[in-house]
């Protein structure tokens, strides 16, 4: 996965989210839903599987991106 796809999968659902609340088309508590889930699962997934494909983390670890602030040590890794 190059970087320009990687930066696509993170921002494009958030990205969405924000446009559709603005207009109306989402309620607030369901984009509080949507940021939860987001937050908790979506980013940390898709985290790993960049880490594991750049093989900074091993499968053993990868269970480990759903620990909060967890990834911050791979922050640069995962963006370069």
């Amino acid at each position: 996965m190059n970087i320009l796809t990687f930066c696509l999968l993170l921002m494009a659902p958030m990205f969405t989210a924000v446009q559709l609340s603005k207009l109306g088309y989402v309620s607030p508590m369901a984009f509080a839903c949507f940021l939860a889930v987001y937050v908790v699962i979506y980013h940390p997934t898709i985290m790993g599987l960049r880490l594991l494909g750049k093989g900074v983390i091993t499968k053993s670890d990868f269970a480990k991106t759903y620990i909060p602030f967890w990834n911050w040590k791979h922050y640069g890794a995962a963006f370069s």
